[in-house]
């Protein structure tokens, strides 16, 4: 989810009641802590690679929320001098759960109960940016803007919030079941998955993981089209050093629907890697895995992970 839409919910979350008595600084301090757990963007000047494989692990962590919360209810008690450490601390923590809890409900998921464990929390419920959540939650703020209709708008507003995400898990659910009907006839399938379609609430992917294929499907209702189909590449040798190197071993762990291309000429194999589940919310292949490796001994000598795969035109 995107930092703004962050920062929205948590105002509102705020305006709930605490600002009464706060005043703006509530706000401020929960608005920030919906916000602050996207310091890993820093992440990107380490590069792509490193970006993508621990994004949303640290800084998204239950861990770091109550260490975020403790900092910023003590930096607000300083800045406001209002002996109010715990309610600052409270509204803290309520801003950073919500911005877990969006990510959570994303594709891309969070590593929420990080450095315990690697699982990715994802629900597949709302898109990475969803700029429908993202108007509900811009209009309560603006009419929050006058104190009169203030708690009223955050408490409407945030009723909606829960109310779109319900109906999208609603709409997600019966795409899930159509997927599983289309997925009766395919053979070796592992797992059933239904991701949302970017800007269209009503519209899915259902991907059926097969053995041998990857089944992409478009939902729309009681209606399903196979889109597309793409064949896995044969786990050769070469694919499998890779997967073995500790730097493709965190790409991989990170990438829910792993497509890999082995291509070989007088210079070697090259492998490429990317994320299909990725490729289908943003429309183009984005953090894509490069290895090549030496013809003669077929060790690696260059692995790297690319922001955007230039060979690879935009869907």
């Amino acid at each position: 989810m995107d930092a703004i839409t962050h920062g929205l919910v948590g105002g509102l979350i705020a305006r709930l009641g605490p600002t009464e008595k706060l005043g703006g600084s509530a706000t401020a301090v929960c608005a920030v802590s919906a916000v602050l757990p996207d310091l890993d963007y820093a992440l990107l000047l380490a590069g792509p690679g490193a970006y993508y494989c621990h994004h949303r692990e640290a800084t998204h962590s239950l861990v770091a929320g109550i260490v975020f919360a403790t900092i910023i209810a003590a930096l607000a008690v300083a800045a406001t001098g209002k002996k109010a450490f715990g309610t600052f601390w409270g509204l803290a923590l309520a801003g950073f759960l919500s911005h877990v809890l969006l990510d959570a409900l994303t594709p891309f998921g969070t590593l929420a109960f990080f450095p315990f464990s690697d699982r990715r929390l994802a629900g597949d419920v709302l898109c990475l940016v969803d700029p429908w959540l993202s108007c509900i939650a811009f209009g309560a703020t603006a009419i929050g803007f006058s104190p009169r209709h203030r708690a009223r708008a955050a408490l409407f507003g945030l009723a909606l919030v829960v109310g779109y995400v319900g109906g999208c898990f609603g709409v997600r659910q019966l795409a899930l079941e159509k997927t599983q009907e289309e997925a009766k006839g395919i053979q070796g399938k592992s797992r059933i998955e239904v991701l949302p379609v970017p800007m269209l609430p009503f519209v899915w992917h259902g991907v059926v993981d097969a053995k041998a294929a990857y089944y992409v499907f478009e939902v729309r209702g009681s209606k399903s089209t196979l889109v597309r189909v793409l064949t896995k590449a044969v786990e050769t040798p070469w694919v499998q050093k890779v997967r073995k190197d500790p730097f493709a071993e965190s790409f991989f762990k990170a990438t829910r629907f792993p497509v890999i291309e082995d291509t070989v000429d007088e210079f070697g194999h090259h492998i490429a890697v990317h994320d299909l589940g990725l490729e289908l919310a943003t429309g183009r292949r984005l953090f894509v895995l490069k290895a090549d490796l030496d013809p003669m001994n077929d060790e690696i000598v260059q692995i790297q992970v690319l922001l955007r795969d230039a060979a690879a035109p935009a869907k």
